[in-house]
């Protein structure tokens, strides 16, 4: 694959990290098995709240009841090749085979005082093995977060994270070997107040680092930001998030690119949901600086910041079966670096039901189509235009009685890159299993 859009390898690093850091304490399987559904469906990790939805540590203490204890993993083996679509080619050798590992455990505590601890230990795996090299990325890590009551009103909270990023790659042919290791570290201080019954308003600050050995390849990164958050909730109908941030981020190069470099951007963040009945919702997202690496996955981690756009609706049928559909739009229409000449667009619409014919023990099921291309479309267009199917399953249990809940999701997806490259196209397939654990004492 030709070079895409990062002037070196760190950035790729870096997104890893902020993906593997977004999903503190959060238990997605659920959503997983019913297609991927994330506007109008709210659950116990989907919240429209300050810890859910900004991340702010101080709406940790409101986000759960009691003392609670989580477990998450998560496996996708996938693979990829390409194929001859002329008789008179010679076939490709090019084949990928790989795994994703993902666990986490989790566990916070909460008293009478107003006081809330939490703790999170993960790890990430993924192995990418083609015919001339094998690519291993590691990825240890933990969070602490604290969050303290002042009054009825106020909260304050502060986070801390630490990741440890070890890259190694093995050259088959020449028998050599070369490894990179990023150490990350972020931490955050926010506080919200709510200002009445149905409006709870807050701020968050933040820092991280990203320190890189050796340096011949990447800089290494300091980001700040400040973010200012919103959360209305009126007569249970309307629930708002919106948040804005101001980023100002530095980097700093070594040797090969010796010097710095300093950005600033913004970012606005927003998710609506309306009860239009009591049995039909509609929901709304907008993120106009989303990082986003499903574009090539599985053939590679190209990630990219997208603007995102998104609709859905939901309805219960007899509070026994509950049934959504949402359509998402993603844009990285700005020019990059490496590919001053297109941007990245792709489109999803995603179906998902879930069935309780038993209360303790709901079905799921849901489907994904996705399609991308370049944006605007002409020259290479065709060559990164690609589909996907994805089928999702799922189910869920919990006991009588108790506060134990059990998730299990199933996903198969398979992609096409029709046009990929002359006389040749890629198609690759993976398998999402995903199992999640939380419990109350």
């Amino acid at each position: 694959m030709r070079p895409r859009i990062f002037s070196s390898a760190w950035i790729v690093l870096t997104i890893l990290l902020l993906l593997f850091c977004s999903q503190a304490f959060a238990t997605r399987s659920r959503l997983s098995g019913m297609g991927d559904l994330s506007i109008v469906i709210e659950d116990e990790s989907n919240m429209i709240n300050l810890w859910d939805f900004g991340r702010n540590p101080a709406g940790f203490l409101a986000d759960d009841t009691g003392s609670v204890v989580r477990g998450d993993l998560l496996w996708e083996p996938h693979e990829g090749r390409q194929l001859v679509t002329a008789p008179d080619r010679f076939p490709s050798l090019w084949q990928l085979r790989g795994d994703i590992l993902r666990a986490s455990t989790s566990v916070s505590f909460r008293r009478n005082t107003g006081l809330a601890l939490g703790v999170e230990a993960d790890y990430s795996f993924r192995k990418s093995d083609f015919a001339t090299t094998k690519t291993e990325l590691e990825s240890p890590g933990i969070t602490l977060v604290l969050s303290k009551g002042l009054g009825s009103l106020t909260c304050v909270g502060a986070d801390i994270e630490y990741a440890e990023v070890g890259s190694k790659t093995n050259h088959k042919y020449t028998e050599s070997q070369t490894h990179f290791t990023t150490k990350c570290f972020k931490t955050q201080l926010g506080v919200g107040r709510e200002l009445a019954s149905e409006v709870t308003v807050a701020t968050l600050v933040g820092y991280s680092n990203l320190e890189s050995e050796p340096y011949s390849r990447w800089s290494d990164v300091d980001d700040y930001w400040l973010a200012l958050q919103t959360v209305v909730e009126i007569r249970r109908r309307l629930k708002l998030g919106m948040e804005t941030g101001f980023n100002l981020r530095r980097l700093e190069f070594h040797l090969n690119h010796a010097g710095h470099e300093s950005y600033r951007f913004n970012s606005l963040k927003l998710r609506v949901i309306y009860d239009l009945t009591r049995k039909l919702r509609l929901g709304m997202v907008y993120f106009d600086n989303e990082v986003f690496t499903d574009f090539f996955h599985p053939l590679s981690s190209d990630a990219f910041v997208m603007a995102h756009w998104g609709i859905g609706c939901s309805y219960e049928f007899d509070r026994k079966i509950i049934a959504g559909v949402e359509y998402h739009f993603r844009d990285s229409s700005r020019p990059e670096p490496q590919g001053p000449d297109f941007g990245i667009r792709q489109e999803s619409v995603n179906l998902g039901v879930e069935v309780k014919a038993l209360e303790v023990w709901p079905v799921r099921g849901g489907y994904v189509r996705t399609w991308g291309n370049v944006n605007p479309t002409g020259g290479w267009g065709s060559r990164y235009s690609n589909w996907e199917n994805r089928l999702t399953l799922g189910m869920g249990y919990s006991p009588k009685g108790s506060d134990l809940i059990f998730e299990f999701s199933y996903q198969y997806a398979f992609k096409d890159f029709p046009t990929w490259h002359r006389d040749y196209k890629r198609q690759a397939k993976r398998y999402v299993l995903a199992l999640s654990f939380k419990g109350s004492f």
